[in-house]
């Protein structure tokens, strides 16, 4: 099992935008990151900009582990 995550560069630049907008760029995120991983995967908003990732079924041997959970 991995537990990556994911925190958004540069996000807080996009406030100029507007709140509608900044809600629209982590919801896109959001099915992208979540489109990006198997099924059994678990993506979450842990809040605001950031998310993580839970990766399971991965090999015993921890070099190939490390290869798999790579996006």
């Amino acid at each position: 099992m991995a537990l990556l995550l994911v925190d958004l560069d540069h996000s807080k630049s996009s406030r100029h935008l507007g709140h509608q907008t900044g809600d629209l760029l982590l919801k896109e995120v959001a099915r992208r990151v979540a489109a990006s991983v198997h099924e059994g995967d678990t993506v979450c908003r842990l809040g605001g900009d950031e998310f993580v990732v839970m990766i399971e079924n991965l090999s015993n041997v921890a070099e190939e582990a490390a290869a798999q959970a790579r996006p």
